[in-house]
């Protein structure tokens, strides 16, 4: 939470996009200190890595967003997703935004 924090207090707006059901608790939010009038919510079905990576690409093209953080925790492989990756890295320098990407760690 301290990203969207951070970026929130450069004056920032934040979009989190991620899996249906397991999108931030808004009274987690609240609580953080979150400012809820610059924070966007995309929900997916579990396990579309493709779709959340589309939604990431649209939101840094907007050029809103300092921040949109890609929930891929519930996902376990990202096939052929190179080029998404690579748009979007264009995308953040484009429009001097970032990018966080939740992953599930392994061992």
């Amino acid at each position: 939470m301290a990203g969207v924090l951070e970026a929130q207090a450069a004056g920032a707006p934040v979009a989190w996009v991620g899996a249906r059901g397991a999108l931030p608790h808004v009274p987690d939010l609240v609580a953080a200190g979150v400012d809820l009038g610059a924070f966007v919510a995309v929900a997916h079905r579990a396990g579309e890595a493709a779709s959340r990576l589309r939604s990431a690409e649209l939101l840094l093209r907007s050029g809103a967003f300092g921040l949109v953080v890609v929930d891929l925790a519930d996902v376990r492989r990202l096939p052929g997703m190179a080029a998404g990756l690579a748009r979007l890295r264009g995308l953040v320098r484009e429009h001097r935004a970032h990018a966080l990407f939740l992953v599930e760690g392994g061992a």
